[in-house]
C-alpha cells in the first residue's frame, strides 16, 4: 500500500489563529485508489526531524492559497492568501523528495508552487477590474504523460 505525504493549505480559524486545511475530497480520492495520505503540518520546527521515522513513497502538494508573490508577474506584489509558512515547509519537502528521488505530484496551487521551486515565475491570468476572490471547482485539464502513483492519463 502507498503511504505519501500531503500539504496542506493555511487558513485562519473564528479566533483569528492560523490552522493547517486539507479538503476532504483529497483524503477520500486517494483513499479510493488505496493510498494513504499522512498529511504534514506548516508549523513543524523540523521537518526533516519529523518524518525521520514514517514511511512514504512520494508527495502530493496539494491546493488552495496563494505561492509567494515574488514568483507572480503583476502590476503590485500583493497576495491574498500567501503563506510563508506553508512555502517554507512545501520547499523542505520538495528537497527532500528531491534528495530521495521521490515522486511529488502537484494538484493546483501545488503545481505552481513547482514550477517556482524549480525557478520558474507565474503570470497573473485575471484582468484588472475582476475580483479577485476565488472560483472554486473550476476545472484545468492534465495529462499525465509517466504513472505516478497509480494515476495515468
Amino acid at each position: 500500500m502507498l503511504r505519501l505525504l500531503i500539504s496542506q493549505r493555511v487558513n485562519r480559524d473564528c479566533h483569528g489563529l492560523l490552522t493547517d486545511v486539507l479538503e476532504s475530497n483529497l483524503t477520500r480520492y486517494f483513499s479510493s485508489l488505496g493510498i494513504v495520505v499522512c498529511p504534514v503540518s506548516n508549523f513543524l520546527d523540523d521537518v526533516e526531524l519529523c518524518l525521520k521515522d514514517i514511511q512514504y513513497n512520494g508527495l502530493i502538494l496539494s491546493g488552495g492559497g496563494d505561492v509567494n508573490p515574488r514568483f507572480v508577474d503583476m502590476k503590485t506584489n500583493q497576495s491574498i492568501n500567501y503563506s510563508p509558512e506553508r512555502d517554507q515547509c512545501e520547499c523542505n519537502l520538495i528537497s527532500k523528495m528531491i534528495s530521495l528521488k521521490m515522486p511529488i505530484l502537484g494538484v493546483c496551487y501545488g503545481m505552481q508552487q513547482l514550477n517556482c521551486y524549480f525557478g520558474g515565475r507565474i503570470t497573473r491570468n485575471i484582468h484588472d477590474n475582476e475580483t479577485l476572490s476565488r472560483r472554486p471547482k473550476l476545472n484545468h485539464s492534465i495529462n499525465i504523460e509517466k504513472k505516478i502513483f497509480g494515476l495515468s492519463g
